[in-house]
């Protein structure tokens, strides 16, 4: 089928083979400039879109320590334009959102465990939506809790006790005792860390 359309072709003339390649021209200069009004014209729309953002926790309650894991990053469910939402796409690096935590009302876990404490995304919508693009709007934010548990922090001499093991060649013989400098370490962490540390 193929050699029956080449043979069409190679038994036009010169000015046949021109207009030819003048209409497929046409035709492809054509079907560029709708695809590209084609593009405009849906990035223009908006779309509600899920986007995975990177986010640091800082300014914790003083004299605690966070223990346990946090998410590191957040999925937010936004409303903006196809160009902003392609722009984020093909973006490569993100400044993470700053959560400040002692910016907002920690609820204390309900149960036995007095050092669980939790933050409800959703009264953080407005604190994340300022470190973003003002052409996205937050509709959603997954998790939608942030559970955080602290510990006290406590300080504690503890010594050093070397992990060294030596023989003397023969004929040698030590002359002094060994010293360890220092002799022993302040560690300053979570209380239940710090009180079983040896």
């Amino acid at each position: 089928m193929e050699t029956g359309f080449l043979n069409k072709i190679s038994g036009f003339s010169e000015t046949e083979k021109i207009a030819l390649r003048k209409k497929v021209l046409l035709y492809g200069f054509f079907l560029v400039v709708s695809f590209v009004l084609w593009l405009l014209i849906v990035l223009g729309k908006n779309y509600n879109d899920q986007i995975d953002y990177p986010v640091s926790y800082k300014n914790f309650p003083e004299g605690k320590v966070l223990i346990g894991d946090l998410p590191d990053h957040l999925i937010l469910n936004v409303n903006a334009d196809g160009f902003t939402l392609l722009r984020f796409r093909l973006s490569s690096s993100f400044i993470p959102i700053s959560f400040s935590v002692n910016s907002f009302k920690m609820n204390r876990l309900p149960g036995p465990d007095s050092s669980s404490f939790y933050i409800e995304t959703r009264y953080a919508r407005e604190h994340i939506a300022s470190q973003l693009s003002s052409l996205f709007s937050i509709s959603k934010i997954t998790p939608d809790t942030l559970v955080f548990r602290f510990s006290g922090v406590s300080s504690k001499k503890v010594p050093v006790v070397p992990a060294i093991n030596y023989h003397l060649d023969k004929q040698l013989i030590l002359k002094n005792l060994m010293v360890l400098v220092p002799d022993s370490v302040i560690v300053s962490g979570p209380d239940f860390i710090i009180d079983t540390l040896t």
